[in-house]
């Protein structure tokens, strides 16, 4: 590992991925070059507020798994802001008849810039039977899509991740979800992969999972999973270099600059309506908690400033663009997943959300 500076990272409650930061062998950063033919391994650059769990969480590794291929640690509980650490574990898969990179995405619990990125793809859109797919890895998955379920199958495999999900509503969700899963209405997970409001040029990534859970007359367990955003744009970003659309956000150190945010974790509560007098989506109807990137370095964490945490429910779920978010701190989706998404919502007047960070799954 090398240490730039010496600020500690231990047990913050919060913590920090780019999506940037990781790369495949062969491929250069202003990070360095991932070694080893094998190609099994990112290099990540430890940020503020990381621990090594909650790296492993981001990854899908164990701790175990990173402090064996980083023998320079001598302390897991112990690293340092600035290390660049080796991260094993990638899978691959060939790709069959009728594939897409959103179904291979979906079917391993991963987002299409995933893929995209692993995989130095041109086009999102291009890809051709027998090619193979580096898979960065996420849990024990095989190379054959065959042994993973499809998004509406049965069986204890689909269970389990039913099981998982709902697990995280009752451990972080409030009561109104709990009891909506009981009754058989669809409640949505929002797992946020954090991510700097100033990727992609600040037009955003769509690589949160969305996922809805619900339980049908007959008990059977059903999950649907969405890719999506829940951190805002730096296209909003009050004097950002990436700034062209309206400035948002609340000056909440009063620097003079208004301050991006985004919801906090929690639960949500949504109606079905009109949203920014745009489109049909989902609305906020109660005040949501929000956290600030006060110091404007595009990340959400210990290093801002922040106030009571309070907005007037201004933060939707609604579609974005094809190649922006168009979040200011909104949940959105591309134009036809939304679609999607909001089929399957069907009649379903109001929805319960409960947002969570990527490193709950691990916990």
């Amino acid at each position: 590992m090398a240490c730039n500076n010496r600020e500690v990272c231990m047990h913050s409650p919060y913590s920090a991925f780019s999506s940037s930061s990781a790369l495949y062998s062969g491929q250069s950063s202003r990070f360095g070059v991932a070694q080893g033919d094998t190609g099994a391994h990112w290099q990540y650059e430890v940020r503020p507020g990381d621990t090594l769990a909650k790296i492993a969480g981001k990854f899908g590794v164990t701790v175990e798994a990173i402090v064996q291929a980083n023998p320079d640690i001598v302390n897991p509980e112990l690293i340092y802001v600035g290390d660049t650490l080796s991260i094993p574990g990638q899978t691959r898969y060939t790709v069959e008849w009728g594939d897409t990179l959103s179904r291979v995405a979906a079917e391993f619990g991963l987002t299409v810039n995933d893929i995209v990125r692993a995989n130095n793809l041109a086009s999102p859109d291009r890809i051709q039977i027998g090619q193979e797919l580096v898979l960065p890895a996420t849990t024990d998955i095989t190379r054959t899509r065959h042994a993973v379920p499809a998004p509406d199958a049965h069986g204890p495999d689909h269970a389990s991740k039913f099981d998982t999900f709902a697990d995280i509503i009752h451990q972080y969700g409030n009561e109104a979800a709990a009891v909506d899963l009981a009754s058989g209405k669809k409640v949505v997970v929002s797992v946020r992969h954090d991510t700097s409001v100033h990727v992609n040029d600040g037009k955003g990534e769509y690589d949160d999972r969305i996922v809805v859970i619900w339980q049908d007359e007959s008990g059977a367990k059903h999950v649907r999973e969405f890719a999506g955003n829940t951190d805002p744009s730096g296209r909003y970003e009050d004097g950002g270099r990436y700034q062209v659309k309206e400035i948002e956000g609340v000056d909440v150190n009063n620097d003079g600059r208004n301050d991006l945010g985004r919801l906090a974790e929690g639960t949500y509560r949504f109606e079905k309506g009109r949203v920014l007098d745009r489109f049909t989506g989902y609305r906020a109807t109660h005040d949501q908690v929000v956290e600030r990137d006060s110091n404007h370095d595009g990340w959400f964490n210990s290093l801002d400033t922040q106030a009571s945490g309070q907005t007037n429910a201004g933060m939707h779920i609604h579609p974005g663009g094809n190649t922006i978010t168009g979040s200011a701190g909104c949940l959105t989706m591309k134009p036809d997943v939304f679609n999607e998404f909001m089929e399957l919502m069907g009649e379903q007047p109001g929805l319960n959300n409960v947002l969570v960070g990527s490193d709950r799954l691990a916990a």
